[in-house]
């Protein structure tokens, strides 16, 4: 029988094959001795974690995609010597809200731009993009365009909540069926399966602004079991302000998950002044013990297209059909109403130059243009009504999109002290061109430090600069990215503080920012010595992907063994709580970090997916990569079923010989008994056993531990509130088991403990280690 020991052995074959295989794979590797030689050096800079401290003068050491060293590294040999003296050392820049992917490749300025030089001068090296409600869906499909598109940036997704409803209903005005719920549903949970970091809306856009709260709650609520977000471009910024974001709030509060006022502003000048009573509603909220937060571009004009002007209801339908009601005249009077009200209460005020063209595709004669020039060149007198007339005629023309000037820097400034809020874009990658776009998308980065920084002294350089890195990073999850900490990807940025300065402006917007000089992502170069050096390091993110390595350099070098490759494939109980891979990982990672990569530890889930459904995905990935060890879990009810209990036996064979094949070891996931049904764990644990002794595999005996765990700890919820899926204890839990069974040692002296209490996590390792060690018969012998 394979037992501990045995695996233990196992493991030390690998760990030996694997250091002699290291000569040649890992060249920076000293040969004479036991310290690393680094493949890129920071020198002689002032470092800025991103966590809001204040710069201290260190050298920064990088091996791959990792930072592996912090401090006095003079003595150490590396490939590439940067030197940062007299120099900010910064974390590269996270923008939470981008537009660099649209719903097209055609229309996506990073797959036009794959350098993203108009980000990458600024210092910026991961963008989430599908703001404002509007992504790409399938999400799956940007995740694969991203894995075969190199570019320069890292780039994750939210799921927008306006293209899920538009898949289902169209745009129409009226509330979902309960079928078209669910399937909206369906469309929020796969995107959060394909890696979607939460749900966006754009409760001011169509059709998104047909739905009412407990729509965006019942989708907002998928985003949540699976550890998302909910980001927000309100239902109304202007004179509804107040009401918008107590709506935030209380979706936030009845889905369960933290949630983002994006763009938080108030707008029109009615509502100067209102930040005070916005942020006050935040604190409220917090002090509730909710999370809520915002984030903010350094701007006091927003941009969106003209439409944001019209009444919702005026906009429902095709083209064709808002087209003739626009030509209908009673209708025509009411929408020029609506635009007129709009126009002198959110967006124009007194003043008709406050809404400049930025893009008008069919007429570009009109970009850069204010409505009371052009009213001036057509000899019309300024009027608000004249210039209803004309933001119709744009809209029939073709559409355009604006600038709006309608904010007071007062409340930029308070918005953006405010501990919570962090700094995004809300722009995208552009080059030059015949538009006249918002200066956000070449300077917003760059004019935080120079205006709100240097000038105005309303930010220190360290909160600056954690606010545009580690808490947007931290808001995401993506807790080894957004900081400069041993572990951590290097995404870094190298900047003179004195002289970063945005150039864009908004006559003159097309110009890059300057004062970066370096820029790495993954630990490549993207930038040096302020010219682009054409590699496109950056990758796809997806949610629950990546986490923080836990341990530094070792202090006599890092031990000389490559990472232990795991592969999990499974369906919704693997992926539960930001996946089994992710705490596997993490064990694995605070026992010795030599143990794990940045991709050595994967997972590969079909949502409701049975044993024999993984084939497919499970033959690409075989291809694809190698594996030490494959996990393969089915549906939690296949093997006890009687119409699929044969089924699901035969496919443990098929695809244990599958794995075996490629070299690697199969591993079968005992799942466990649902709350209401405890004893279901006695058939379920003998039909795993004995397909696993049928299939040559071994098991790891993830139901016997939570068995275990659910009398020993009764006060501890294993389940999620369906009595089925795990609760996070429960996916630790499961974690524990498999370091165990894998590596063959306790966890109990771990560290990690996934935000557990840890007294609790203590238990469960030791429960953990009980179950994979004990000797259960049979257990297949091979």
């Amino acid at each position: 029988m394979l037992m501990v020991d045995e695996l233990r052995r196992a493991l030390g074959r690998m760990i030996l094959a694997s250091a002699i295989a290291l000569v040649t794979v890992l060249p920076p590797m000293a040969l004479g001795g036991d310290v690393l030689v680094l493949d890129t050096v920071i020198r002689g800079g002032t470092v800025f974690d991103g966590s809001g401290a204040s710069g201290t003068r260190q050298d920064v050491g990088i091996v791959g995609d990792r930072i592996v060293a912090i401090g006095d590294l003079s003595s150490r040999h590396a490939g590439r010597v940067i030197d940062a003296t007299g120099l900010a050392v910064v974390p590269g820049f996270v923008d939470i809200h981008s537009h660099a992917v649209r719903s097209s490749a055609a229309d996506s300025g990073l797959f036009r731009f794959p350098d993203a030089e108009s980000y990458i001068r600024q210092g910026v090296t991961t963008a989430i993009g599908g703001p404002d409600g509007g992504s790409w869906l399938p999400v799956s499909g940007l995740i694969e365009r991203l894995e075969v598109t190199p570019v320069a940036i890292n780039f994750g997704t939210f799921v927008g909540h306006n293209t899920v409803r538009a898949e289902v209903m169209g745009r129409v005005d009226r509330a979902p069926s309960g079928t078209e719920l669910a399937a909206m549903r369906g469309l929020v949970a796969a995107a959060m399966e394909d890696g979607a970091f939460g749900l966006s809306s754009g409760l001011q856009y169509i059709p998104g602004a047909y739905s009412d709260t407990d729509e965006v709650i019942a989708l907002a609520a998928v985003a949540a079991r699976y550890g998302g977000i909910y980001i927000t471009h309100m239902r109304h910024e202007g004179r509804q302000l107040l009401d918008s974001v107590n709506e935030t709030i209380r979706i936030g509060r009845e889905a369960g998950l933290p949630a983002q006022v994006t763009h938080h502003k108030a707008m029109g000048v009615s509502m100067w002044g209102k930040s005070v009573d916005s942020l006050a509603l935040v604190d409220a909220a917090l002090a509730e013990g909710l999370d809520i937060g915002s984030d903010v571009y350094p701007y006091t004009a927003s941009s969106t297209g003209i439409r944001v002007m019209f009444p919702s209801w005026a906009l429902e339908g095709d083209r064709a059909t808002r087209e003739a009601r626009f030509r209908d005249p009673d209708t025509r009077q009411a929408v020029l109403d609506g635009l007129v009200d709009n126009l002198a209460n959110d967006r124009a005020g007194d003043d008709l130059g406050r809404v400049v063209i930025a893009n008008c595709s069919w007429a570009p004669e009109n970009n850069g243009k204010s409505l009371g020039e052009l009213l001036d060149e057509r000899d019309i007198p300024r009027s608000l009504e004249a210039a209803a007339e004309l933001v119709l005629e744009l809209e029939l023309g073709g559409t355009c999109s604006a600038i709006y000037h309608t904010m007071d820097e007062a409340d930029v400034i308070r918005f953006m002290q405010h501990p919570t809020t962090m700094i995004a874009s809300d722009g995208g990658v552009v080059m030059p061109g015949p538009d006249v776009p918002h200066p956000r998308n070449y300077g917003a980065f760059a004019r935080v430090l120079a205006r709100y920084v240097r000038d105005l002294d309303a930010l220190s350089l360290s909160d600056a600069i954690h606010k545009m890195s580690a808490l947007p990073a931290d808001r995401l999850g993506l807790l080894d990215r957004g900081r400069i900490a041993p572990g951590a990807f290097a995404d870094i940025a190298v900047l003179d503080p004195e002289t970063v300065t945005d150039r864009a402006t908004f006559d003159e917007p097309h110009q890059f920012a300057v004062g970066v000089r370096h820029v790495l992502v993954n630990g490549e170069p993207a930038m040096l010595d302020g010219e682009l050096t054409g590699n496109r390091p950056g990758r796809p993110l997806r949610h629950g992907q990546t986490t923080l390595a836990a341990a530094s350099e070792p202090e006599n070098g890092p031990v000389a063994t490559r990472p232990l490759r795991v592969l999990f494939a499974g369906n919704s109980f693997s992926f539960y709580n930001n996946g089994i891979h992710t705490h596997f990982r993490n064990l694995l990672r605070s026992a010795d970090e030599t143990w794990v990569a940045s991709s050595s530890v994967k997972m590969s889930t079909i949502s409701g997916g049975t044993l024999a459904q993984q084939g497919p995905a499970l033959d690409l990935l075989l291809e694809q990569y190698d594996w030490d060890v494959v996990v393969l879990q089915g549906h939690s009810r296949e093997p006890v079923d009687p119409e699929r209990s044969a089924v699901f036996s035969s496919a443990a064979v098929e695809l244990s010989a599958r794995v075996r094949a490629a070299g690697a070891r199969p591993v079968l996931f005992m799942t466990w008994g649902y709350r209401d049904q405890p004893d279901m764990i006695e058939p379920l644990s003998r039909a795993y056993l004995a397909a696993a002794e049928s299939a040559g595999a071994d098991v790891a005996p993830v139901g016997w531990a939570l068995d275990a765990a659910r009398k020993a700890l009764p006060g501890t919820d294993f389940f999620a509130a369906d009595g089925r899926h795990p609760s996070l204890a429960a996916t630790y839990l499961a974690a524990n088991v498999f370091y165990a069974r894998l590596v063959g040692s306790s966890p109990e002296p771990l560290g990690y403990d996934a935000g557990l209490d840890p007294e609790t996590a203590r238990a469960l390792r030791q429960l953990a280690w009980q179950a994979a060690s004990a000797n259960h018969e049979p257990f297949g012998e091979h």
